[in-house]
C-alpha cells in the first residue's frame, strides 16, 4: 500500500514505535520482540527500555538496527514508559509487555490500512487473547462512558497517536498498576479523542501481569482514577456496577476451563451489542 496516496498526512518513518519495557525478562523478551521482527510490514522501531537487567535477556536479542536498547535504571513500569517515550520517533505508539506478542505476520499491516482509511484516529485497537485461559476477547466497537468505567480496554491492543502523549503529558507515575488506565481516560473523556476498532485478534496477552500480582493496589487505584474523571456520575455507575455482581463476575471471567470460555462470549456478545 502506498503512502504517496494520502497527501492529507504527513508521513515520516517510522510509522510505528513499538515499546517493550522489561527488567530480568527472561525468554518472553524475545518472544515479544521476534514477533514484531516478522511483520511484513515493515515501517517500523522497537524500543526496549531495561531497568538494568542481569538475566541476559537483553544480550539475547537481535542485533538488528530496528532495536535501540536503553539500559537505565527507573522507578518502575510506568516511569520506564515514560523515559522510553522520549525516544520513540514513530507516528503512532504501541506498548507491548514482556511475553505479549503479536498474534500473526499481518497485525502492523492492519493497523495502518486502518489508520489510512480512517482519516488518522488517535486511538486504534483489536481484539486480543490471554496466555493463561486462552480465552478470546473481542473489544467492543463502542467506548461507551460506563464501559470507560467499569473496565477499560487491554493497554497492549492500544495503537495511539505519539503526538497524544506530547498533548495530554506522561504518564502519572503516582499511579503504581493503573496509569495507563488514568491515561486512557484522558484521551477518552478529556479530549474526546477519535478512536477505530479493528475486529481482529491482534495480540496474544500474558494473564499473569503487573496489574493482576497487584490485585489490591489495582483496585484502590481504580477507585481513585473512577472519582476524577466520573465526578457527577460515580454514584450512579458504582450503584449500577454493583447490580453486575462484579465479584461473582470475575470468578466466572477466572475460572479454568469452558465457564471463562463461555462468560467471556457471552461479554463479547453484550459489548457488541451498543
Amino acid at each position: 500500500m502506498s503512502r504517496t496516496n494520502y497527501p492529507g498526512f504527513k508521513f515520516h518513518s517510522p510509522i510505528f514505535s513499538i515499546i517493550t519495557v522489561c527488567l530480568n525478562a527472561g525468554d518472553g523478551l524475545r518472544l515479544t520482540i521476534d514477533s514484531v521482527l516478522k511483520q511484513n510490514f515493515t515501517d517500523f522501531e522497537i524500543i526496549v527500555k531495561d531497568g538494568l537487567s542481569e538475566d541476559g535477556s537483553i544480550e539475547n536479542l537481535p542485533n538488528d538496527d530496528k532495536i535501540l536498547k536503553i539500559q537505565k535504571k527507573d522507578t518502575g513500569i510506568y516511569d520506564a514508559m515514560n523515559q522510553a517515550l522520549k525516544y520513540a520517533n514513530g507516528q503512532y505508539v504501541l506498548f507491548l509487555n514482556t511475553g505479549d506478542f503479536l498474534y500473526d505476520n499481518s497485525i502492523l499491516g492492519s493497523f495502518f490500512e486502518t489508520i489510512l482509511n480512517n482519516n488518522f484516529p488517535g486511538l486504534i485497537y483489536c481484539d486480543y487473547k490471554t496466555t493463561g485461559l486462552g480465552v478470546y476477547v473481542q473489544s467492543p466497537p463502542k467506548l461507551t462512558n460506563f464501559f470507560l468505567f467499569r473496565t477499560m480496554l487491554c493497554h497492549q491492543v492500544c495503537m495511539i497517536k505519539r503526538e497524544l502523549y506530547d498533548y495530554l503529558g506522561p504518564f502519572d507515575t503516582t499511579f503504581k498498576v493503573d496509569a495507563d488506565y488514568d491515561f486512557l481516560l484522558r484521551l477518552l473523556i478529556e479530549i474526546k479523542a477519535k478512536y477505530v476498532h479493528i475486529q481482529k485478534l491482534g495480540i496474544i496477552s500474558t494473564s499473569n501481569g503487573f496489574s493482576f500480582q497487584n490485585k489490591d493496589l489495582a483496585k484502590k487505584e481504580v477507585k481513585l482514577i473512577r472519582r476524577k474523571y466520573f465526578p457527577k456520575t460515580y454514584l450512579i455507575y458504582n450503584a449500577f456496577l454493583a447490580l453486575t455482581l462484579p465479584s461473582f463476575r470475575e470468578k466466572l471471567a477466572n475460572h479454568p476451563g469452558v465457564i471463562s470460555k463461555f462468560y467471556q462470549r457471552l461479554v463479547n456478545v453484550i459489548n457488541h451489542s451498543f
